[in-house]
């Protein structure tokens, strides 16, 4: 839901508002002030190294803890509106639960401040909304999120409805016989191709179906 949070998710006094103590945040500040630097790879050239003062790199450890600190402060944000709201996340993937669909401007607005003051921003094309009421998805299909059926969320499909889609099991599946094709063809060991089928093809072609 949010793009390149990872780039953004670092402020330190953010962290220090929310209570977290400031060991904590000196260590992530020199982290992030102090001679951290990261390339760049175009095609098969590297660049050289650049400074970077905001933000965490991606794979990092530090990276997802900061990113949790932010869903924490999410959570209290939402908490002064005047209304039920559930919020779950997970890193940079939020769901917000909500009883009541005329509440939705105001939590949408409530999030667009929250990411505002964060300098993050809303990835509009992975942020979904539905409604168990008829009624209320025809009053939210006028907005400026896309009101779906289902949709790829965390590499997984996931249906919002009672109707059963697969569409991105299908499209695992449909790139899979190119790779049975380069397995047979490989002159690893036999046992290596077992192994590959269990850690890498069924993964990638099954991941999430689950979900389904």
């Amino acid at each position: 839901m949010v793009r390149a949070c990872m780039d953004f998710s670092f402020h330190g006094i953010h962290f220090v508002l929310v209570g977290l103590p400031y060991s904590y945040v000196a260590c992530l500040g020199l982290v992030c002030g102090c001679g951290q630097t990261r390339r760049f790879r175009v095609r098969r050239s590297v660049g050289a190294p650049l400074p970077s003062t905001c933000g965490l790199p991606e794979g990092c450890a530090l990276s997802v803890f900061g990113m949790t600190m932010v869903d924490w402060m999410l959570d209290w944000w939402l908490r002064g509106l005047k209304v039920r709201v559930d919020l779950r996340t997970f890193v940079d993937d939020w769901r917000v639960l909500f009883r009541d669909a005329t509440a939705f401007e105001r939590i949408w607005t409530a999030l667009e401040q929250f990411t505002g003051h964060l300098d993050l921003v809303i990835d509009m094309s992975k942020t979904r909304l539905w409604s168990t009421d008829a009624g209320a998805r025809r009053s939210l299909r006028g907005g400026d999120v896309a009101v779906t059926l289902a949709a790829r969320n965390l590499g997984a499909h996931q249906n919002f409805s009672r109707h059963c889609h697969d569409a991105e099991v299908q499209k695992r599946l449909a790139k899979m016989p190119l790779i049975w094709v380069r397995l047979k063809a490989s002159q690893g060991p036999y046992r290596h191709k077992v192994t590959a089928i269990y850690m890498m093809a069924w993964p990638r072609a099954l991941y999430g179906i689950t979900l389904v």
